[in-house]
């Protein structure tokens, strides 16, 4: 399932489920009107990493234009 913003894009859509099809999975991305970043699932994210201990001073913190979904640490 693809959902947020970045989900609106249809060049993404289509890569996606070309590699969904080429692994037997199955591929859904909901209509556009209801891809838009969600404020309430970002803040319910960082709920659950702070409810895990993770936790990054700002100081610590930066963008990565090149951060890849694979990097992604997940504690819980």
């Amino acid at each position: 399932m693809l959902v947020g913003g970045v989900g609106a894009n249809m060049r993404l859509q289509e890569m996606l489920k070309i590699m969904c099809e080429e692994r037997n999975a199955s591929f859904y991305a909901p209509e556009k009107r209801y891809m838009g970043d969600n404020g309430a699932m970002i803040a319910y994210t960082a709920i659950l990493m702070y409810k895990h201990g993770m936790e990054t001073r700002v100081e610590d913190s930066y963008i990565n234009p090149d951060f890849r979904i694979e990097e992604v640490e997940i504690g819980w």
